[in-house]
């Protein structure tokens, strides 16, 4: 009886390693999905960005950054709002949401160094989960809480910095930021 019993349970185990094994992927996991985002470096990461969705807008547009360029934005209708954004989806870690970086173009960017937000939007409503200028974001592979770690650089002729950005359970908040100066 015990050989028997130990036949059926060896059967078992190897009729799910094989059901594991050959199990169909889910979608998200084998979308090519970018990570890396600079656009002073060839445009990486923007290739096939696209003007941002209704919910991603509607978004940045009630962001205290975009507000302080509400002169420029005045006479503007929606479709020229919608150009002074590049959105890229990406997957941050969540099926249920659709994610976006989304890089502004003059006049939403700074003097020196490039305006990035990442949005989510679940059920048609977007939110602004994190703003960061600087020269390139990174979507790490590491996750917290469900979420990617976020590394952003920048820096001038003198110096150059990063932050490393961890999702808390609402939204990015700053871990650690490395400053350094730039030897001539």
């Amino acid at each position: 009886m015990k050989r028997r019993w130990r036949w059926f349970v060896g059967l078992l185990l190897v009729a799910c390693i094989s059901e594991y094994a050959f199990a169909r992927k889910p979608e998200a996991t084998s979308q090519n999905w970018p990570s890396y985002f600079a656009p002073d470096d060839e445009n990486a990461g923007f290739d096939d960005a696209e003007p941002p969705p209704d919910a991603v807008l509607d978004t940045l547009l009630t962001r205290p950054e975009v507000a302080e360029t509400a002169d420029e934005l005045q006479n503007k209708d929606r479709g020229s709002l919608r150009k002074l954004f590049q959105t890229v989806r990406v997957n941050l870690g969540k099926a249920d949401e659709d994610d976006y970086v989304v890089l502004g173009t003059f006049p939403m960017s700074g003097g020196d160094c490039n305006w990035f937000w990442v949005v989510r939007t679940r059920q048609g409503k977007g939110e602004t989960i994190l703003f960061a200028p600087g020269l390139s974001l990174l979507l790490q592979k590491r996750l917290t809480n469900g979420y990617r770690d976020i590394k952003q650089s920048g820096g001038t002729a003198a110096f150059r910095s990063e932050r490393l950005y961890r999702y808390n359970g609402i939204a990015y908040r700053l871990l650690r930021e490395r400053t350094w100066a730039v030897k001539p």
